[in-house]
């Protein structure tokens, strides 16, 4: 699944599909249009196991965007 489902309505779509039964071990599932808000939103067991290359995620876990992230605020702020 090629998924081009846009803002808010991201939430209910990947809710739905859990719904329905369409799981990462059951089908493969990329999207471009999911920003990290949304997959808050969605919830990570709604999410988990299929891939998103939407932006830049800030909440990436690793030692090279914790660097990133905390020059970009001394320098722009928070």
């Amino acid at each position: 699944i090629l998924a081009t489902v846009v803002g808010g309505s991201n939430v209910a779509f990947y809710k739905q599909l859990k719904g329905a039964g369409i799981t990462p071990q059951k089908q493969f599932l990329m999207t471009l249009s999911v920003t990290e808000d949304e997959v808050l939103g969605i919830g990570g067991d709604n999410f988990a196991g299929f891939y998103s290359s939407m932006k830049y995620f800030e909440s990436l876990d690793n030692d090279i965007n914790k660097k990133f992230v905390a020059a970009f605020k001394a320098k722009y702020g928070p």
